[in-house]
């Protein structure tokens, strides 16, 4: 009797970390598709109404907070998000510490604008550029402590309400007022400081500030698990963003607007990767601190696999016909550059995976080291590949770069915390996608080929299929009973 109550109640608990999984995985694309979907078709706007320079300026600027923040901040969103997990302290008290950290960083941020200006390219938008750093970072801490209380809801609410204001600002300012590059920061600024006013309220996250004692003992364990995280942070932006300077340094700021333009169409796949990450980060975490389930492990990924490479095909497949409609007629030669970014993309995703393992055993300078090595390769390939190949060669070396970061983290985390992974499956099944990439960009077959790949892959990944609807069924229901 008593084993067969156990068995339920086992049974119960894996129904039930899976259902977690696909809810909060749903809840965050709910709350981020609109968002996404909105910011996704605004690029027509930007293609449109600025110059391909001025676009270049506004990915140098937006990749120059990206890098910035993390080595001001010293990473310490990464010891939020773990330490904030930790069930054995008060996650009042990591909201405490972190905002007095943070209100410190923002004026030696401030202090350090002259710097900004001895870059030329961005030296006439330098105080707009700490600005918008300083209004991104208090709105980065505040949603994450959001997500660490789950309070999700609120969380998919803020996004929604500063998507639809960072549009409006955006048409509002760059169509009407003809504001352009400033307007487009200024929408940034104003919709961050509206988020974290509407966060803070409805999070009361005043009052928890104000009835919790500040922590220096916390705030030393936070720095120490997150000083290391800054090479990371540091390493990444080289993996995504270094190609944009080194292109504006070997071609022009032209070649830079292009790229980015390029690189949006991936961003769908990303998207995903990114909102799946979020409720995998949470999942894995509270998984691995408790009865570190392998099959659970096991499961997620065969399921996150077969989404991601069929996901990939699909968009290769309508990337030509579509680009042609969706920007302006002078960032149109981006399309072919395209299948390469997605690429990178696609083990970029895997990369993510892998590293929310990372993240839940705590891990944090393995994490950094497969970063680096990412990074070196990311910059030795821009500067052999880009003098040469121009835009193609920068998606080439990213394509690598996230191809080598994502093999590193899957042999080094199998050492340490094993699941199975049917090897053979997936390395079938990326090569065909990469193939599929190559014909996109050279054959006139291309719609054959891409309408050939993805039957194979749903053949390939029929079990996968039958298990992603299941479990998406058994979300759904979790989903609306949580939301009633």
């Amino acid at each position: 009797m008593y084993k067969n109550n156990n068995s339920k109640i086992i049974a119960q608990n894996t129904k039930s970390k899976y259902s977690e999984l696909a809810s909060n995985t749903m809840l965050f694309v709910f709350s981020s598709l609109l968002s996404k979907a909105i910011m996704f078709f605004l690029l027509p706007l930007y293609t449109n109404v600025l110059t391909t320079e001025e676009y270049g300026i506004i990915e140098l600027i937006m990749t120059g907070t990206n890098l910035l923040t993390p080595i001001f901040t010293l990473s310490f969103s990464d010891a939020i998000i773990r330490f904030g997990l930790d069930n054995s302290i008060p996650k009042n008290r990591v909201l405490k510490v972190s905002t007095i950290y943070i209100f410190f960083v923002s004026i030696i941020m401030i202090l350090c604008t002259p710097a900004i200006k001895l870059y030329k390219p961005i030296a006439d938008y330098a105080w707009l550029f700490t600005i918008t750093m300083v209004t991104l970072m208090y709105r980065s801490t505040i949603t994450l402590y959001l997500k660490v209380i789950n309070n999700n809801l609120l969380f998919a609410i803020d996004t929604i309400i500063y998507t639809l204001i960072l549009a409006a600002l955006n048409i509002i300012l760059l169509l009407f007022f003809n504001m352009r590059l400033e307007g487009y920061l200024y929408s940034i600024i104003i919709s961050s400081v509206l988020s974290f006013i509407y966060c803070a309220i409805g999070g009361r996250i005043f009052r928890r500030i104000i009835y919790c004692r500040f922590d220096p003992t916390l705030l030393k364990q936070m720095l120490i698990y997150s000083v290391p995280m800054i090479f990371n942070a540091i390493s990444w932006w080289i993996t995504n963003s270094s190609d944009k300077y080194m292109l504006e340094y070997f071609c022009t700021s032209s070649d830079v607007g292009l790229y980015s333009a390029a690189a949006k169409i991936p961003a769908l796949l990303s998207m995903f990767s990114s909102l799946f990450s979020q409720a995998w980060t949470l999942s894995s975490v509270k998984e691995y601190d408790s009865t570190a389930d392998r099959m659970f492990f096991s499961n997620t990924f065969r399921i996150y696999s077969c989404s991601m490479i069929i996901g990939s095909s699909v968009i290769l497949f309508i990337i030509k016909p579509f680009i042609n409609v969706y920007i302006g007629k002078s960032f149109s030669s981006s399309w072919i550059y395209v299948p390469v970014l997605l690429i990178s993309a696609l083990f970029g995703g895997f990369s993510s995976f892998f590293g929310s393992i990372y993240v839940a055993t705590k891990r944090n300078v393995s994490c950094t080291i497969s970063t680096i090595i990412c990074a070196i390769t990311n910059i030795i390939l821009n500067a052999i590949l880009i003098p040469r190949f121009g835009i193609m060669g920068a998606a080439i070396a990213t394509a690598v770069a996230y191809a080598v970061v994502a093999i590193y983290r899957i042999i080094d985390c199998q050492r340490t915390f094993y699941f199975h992974i049917s090897y053979m499956k997936h390395t079938f099944a990326l090569l065909i996608v990469i193939i599929e990439a190559i014909l996109v960009i050279i054959s006139d077959l291309r719609y054959i080929a891409s309408i050939i790949v993805i039957m194979v892959l749903i053949f390939v990944y029929l079990n996968e299929f039958r298990d992603a609807i299941k479990y998406g069924k058994k979300a759904m229901v979790m989903f609306l009973k949580n939301k009633k």
